[in-house]
């Protein structure tokens, strides 16, 4: 017959928690918190930004933009962002190109962002395939660059 395992109470009746288990509670919190240290480390959502959250490696500020020596929206995000160029996290394989949309208006490709100027953009964000669904509809399967543009300042 097993034995029923012991189980400690306070003078209140409420369970207490013996050496063994606090030991077992704070390595799971360590694991925990090793683990989602190294996903935000390597998710490539989670770059650097002024205002660093969850979604900041996503965005890109003008005022990032305007920090470095680039010509180009597509030069800013070469130099500042470069895993939005090679974004295929979250789409099917062979899903397609990364959409880009300008002011809400969907443009040609990547390569038109070679004609937009760095020190006009407002702010460059990076949308998973369901973000752009939602956002703009079908034929997002790659995702989607959202690009806002404006005088500076407006950030």
């Amino acid at each position: 017959m097993p034995t029923q395992p012991v189980v400690q109470r306070d003078s209140n009746h409420s369970p207490v928690m013996t050496t063994q288990a606090n030991l077992l509670r704070t390595a799971l919190a360590a694991l925990v918190l090793a683990y989602s240290s190294a996903c935000a480390v390597l998710h490539p959502r989670s770059g650097a930004s002024a205002s660093y959250d969850v979604r900041a490696g996503m965005v890109l500020k003008g005022n990032e933009i305007r920090a470095c020596d680039v010509r180009t929206a597509y030069d800013a995000i070469e130099r500042l962002r470069p895993q939005f160029l090679r974004w295929t996290r979250g789409s099917e394989a062979g899903a397609g190109q990364l959409a880009v949309y300008i002011d809400q208006m969907r443009a040609s490709g990547l390569e038109r962002l070679r004609l937009i100027p760095a020190a006009s953009v407002r702010e460059i964000r990076l949308l998973r395939a369901d973000e752009a669904t939602l956002r703009y509809g079908s034929g997002n399967n790659a995702g989607a660059l959202d690009v806002v543009t404006g005088p500076p300042g407006l950030e």
